[in-house]
């Protein structure tokens, strides 16, 4: 599930030209879930202000991390089957 496509798409063309088939390479296109996830999750945290991330001792590299966990942590969650 992580690195399934967060945009699929069923391929891409030129709009008024048929002649061009429309192409999807697997892979090659846009952000994984756990990518976009991550990017979301760090957006979050870069909005702390400095007084958050110094009392956290937040590094960049602290942060990274911690963005790429909540975003593995979210992907297992959802992948698990809903309680009933």
């Amino acid at each position: 599930m992580s690195n399934s496509p967060a945009f699929p798409c069923t391929g891409y063309s030129i709009p008024g030209d048929e002649t061009i088939p429309t192409v999807y390479v697997p892979g090659s296109i846009g952000l994984t879930k756990r990518e976009l996830i991550a990017a979301i999750a760090l957006q979050g945290f870069c909005s702390l202000s400095i007084a958050d991330t110094t009392e956290m001792n937040a590094s960049p590299k602290s942060i990274a991390r911690w963005s790429v966990a909540h975003a593995d942590a979210l992907l297992a969650e959802l992948s698990t089957p809903e309680a009933s």
